[in-house]
């Protein structure tokens, strides 16, 4: 399978037109035709449908367009790795990391590696733990940094370090006195919540702890979604409810007297940060020695 068929297929089904796609790549519209033509001829199926409107996939063709991107991509990357073997050429380390990990553990190992190495280049891809793991399988990133441990054999989920999940609520006397008697469940229940939105990974753990704590999820009375963690804790500080967050996110708020955080000792509580690799991938110099001082900030930011 020839990749400039591929690089074709991928620029017409983007385009849905085939003239746009031949503009594109610089090509003449029967020469992207022929290697459609080709392409279908090698796999036996029909992949692009014209239509009055513009083209469609078939059903096989959705499928190679999965497969397409991840070949291409890994062309890309070899290309990327060579390329930056260069004399005094410095490679961009990509990273795919969920929240937390991207937001109070990369910066601190990111300007440690500046420090050494000025030349030092980042690209972090932000996205869900399911996220990270498609980003690093497909290469799109050297390594990933997630807050959930997934089933898929093909990558090793290295421990970084542990946080936990802690209810913050506003600075004021009526929070005040609810953690002076231990904040217990059944007054919890009353309390307005501000919760991440439907599907988050993070909310589930959080309904998880929840449940620990003896506070239904169907039963709470919740005031807000919010899909951006630092938007929950601003909303917590000015007094709109109280939310489950992690520790770590945390530290500064509580420290300013921003917020009141509540602790409880439950292993819902408990969220282990990972380092996410693909062993069939090299990491390049830059990238090792960012996974060394993640590993060391990690045990110095443990809570």
């Amino acid at each position: 399978m020839d990749l400039k068929q591929l690089e074709v297929f991928l620029a017409v089904a983007q385009q849905n037109s085939f003239s746009k796609a031949a503009k594109q790549m610089f090509l003449t519209q029967p020469t992207v035709s022929a290697h459609i033509r080709a392409l279908e001829k090698e796999l036996g199926t029909q992949l692009i449908v014209r239509a009055p409107k513009g083209v469609f996939l078939t059903e096989d063709g959705a499928v190679l367009i999965e497969y397409a991107r991840d070949m291409l991509a890994l062309r890309d990357s070899a290309q990327t790795w060579f390329k930056n073997k260069k004399e005094n050429e410095k490679s961009t380390v990509r990273i795919a990391a969920s929240t937390v990990p991207a937001q109070y553990l990369l910066p601190h190992a990111m300007a440690a590696l500046c420090r050494d190495d000025p030349g030092a280049r980042f690209e972090i891809l932000r996205c869900d733990s399911i996220g990270v793991v498609k980003n690093v399988l497909s290469r799109k990133a050297e390594f990933g940094l997630a807050g959930t441990r997934t089933d898929d054999a093909r990558c090793r989920f290295e421990e970084l370090c542990r946080d936990r999940l802690v209810i913050i609520t506003p600075d004021t006397e009526h929070y005040r006195q609810l953690k002076a008697h231990g904040a217990p469940a059944q007054e919890l229940c009353r309390e307005p919540f501000l919760v991440r939105e439907k599907g988050s990974g993070t909310q589930r753990e959080a309904e998880r702890f929840l449940q620990q704590l003896g506070v239904d999820a169907e039963h709470m009375h919740v005031v807000a979604q919010l899909n951006d963690p630092e938007s929950i804790k601003q909303a917590v500080s000015q007094g709109l409810g109280v939310a489950v967050v992690s520790e770590l996110g945390v530290r500064d708020y509580e420290r300013f007297g921003m917020v009141q955080v509540l602790r409880f000792d439950t292993n819902a509580s408990v969220r282990r940060l990972y380092l996410v690799m693909n062993d069939e991938h090299r990491l390049s110099p830059e990238a090792e020695k960012l996974c060394v001082l993640l590993r060391a900030a990690a045990r110095s930011r443990t809570p």
